[in-house]
């Protein structure tokens, strides 16, 4: 059994009136344990009566490890009481208890199973290692539902406002600061609604938020092409601001992936093509000797195209060196494929 989600617990203060008839069902369940237990002549005293999903898919239930955490104590007492503990360290009789919870906790599951399969309420309650899981009849559960919604018409699924004790917060939608909303951003604002009416008729205080000024790559992208291809060409008047803003980030995004593909398909060049490589010095002296290009990138690319190795922009003291080398890779290109 694994904690595939939250935990019921018997211990929950929420009110039966306003109950989901899923929740009350688990309710039935934790009630049921207890009875199953009391039946058998074992008390579970304080100990916390939790419920978790099963994890199997296509199952609906709930499982309870009440047994294994009654295991020890049970174990515990009865060799105590056999005097099978006398003489023992407490680590040694740490280990003989720890041999029999194990069984103990199986035993114990399957006769609450058994306790509650006479009554005849859930679709199966089974023991397996000492968990005792509870699948849900389905079809008794969908009447039920049924049967209150047709009843309370209208009504079903309201709650007095701030009836639930917890707070709920439902974060939604989070639409990109520098460019237009997509199909997707209003499915997920017509969702995040949706939820948070929901959760404010079934009575919790809810809050719904979102990032407006969230602040990531989206807006550095957009402020780097901004500074360097279109500062002071902001739109005048009541011009669009937001559409001129959308263009930018992606006309931004285009550059950036342009460079990428641009420094991959050199990479590809220079492991494949020997002939590419070896004329790379006559290219990279005349990019040298025909623009302002820093000369440390200039020795920087000799080396790397001519050792095949892959060249990273990051390296470069002006990244525009790859703008300009880009034509006479097009220029040699050609060339090779003329002298094939």
């Amino acid at each position: 059994m694994a904690n595939a989600s939250a935990p019921v617990s018997s211990t929950a203060t929420s009110g039966d009136d306003h109950a989901g008839i899923i929740a009350r069902e688990e309710r039935a369940a934790i009630a049921a344990i207890r009875g199953a237990l009391e039946a058998i002549g074992v008390d579970p005293g304080a100990k916390p009566l939790d419920l978790r999903a099963l994890p199997f898919e296509g199952a609906w239930g709930s499982a309870s490890a009440i047994c294994r955490l009654l295991a020890g104590e049970l174990v515990n007492r009865e060799l105590a009481t056999a005097g099978e503990l006398d003489g023992l360290s407490k680590k040694q009789a740490k280990g003989r208890v720890n041999e029999l919870v194990g069984p103990r906790a199986q035993e114990l599951a399957e006769q609450v199973a058994a306790a509650m399969t006479l009554a005849s309420r859930f679709a199966s309650v089974e023991a397996v290692n000492g968990y005792i899981n509870i699948t849900y009849n389905a079809n008794t559960v969908a009447a039920g539902l049924l049967a209150e919604v047709f009843a309370q018409g209208d009504k079903y699924g309201w709650a007095p406002a701030g009836s639930q004790t917890e707070r709920v917060m439902i974060e939604h939608s989070q639409l990109n600061t520098h460019k237009a909303a997509h199909v997707g951003h209003l499915r997920n604002i017509c969702l995040g609604v949706a939820v948070t009416n929901i959760s404010e008729a079934a009575g919790y205080p809810t809050m719904p938020v979102n990032y407006i000024g969230d602040i990531g790559r989206h807006v550095i992208r957009c402020l780097w092409c901004y500074r360097n291809f279109h500062l002071g060409e902001e739109p005048q008047g009541d011009a669009p601001k937001g559409r001129w803003l959308g263009d930018i980030y992606a006309e931004a995004d285009a550059r950036l992936n342009f460079r990428k593909d641009v420094l991959a398909f050199l990479h590809l060049t220079i492991q494949e093509d020997l002939v590419f490589v070896a004329a790379v010095d006559r290219m990279l002296r005349f990019l040298w000797r025909t623009n302002t290009v820093d000369g440390e990138d200039i020795a920087y690319l000799l080396g790397r195209i001519s050792g095949q190795q892959e060249v990273d922009i990051a390296e470069l003291r002006d990244e525009n060196v790859v703008v300009a080398f880009w034509p006479m890779i097009g220029d040699q290109l050609r060339d090779e494929v003329v002298l094939a």
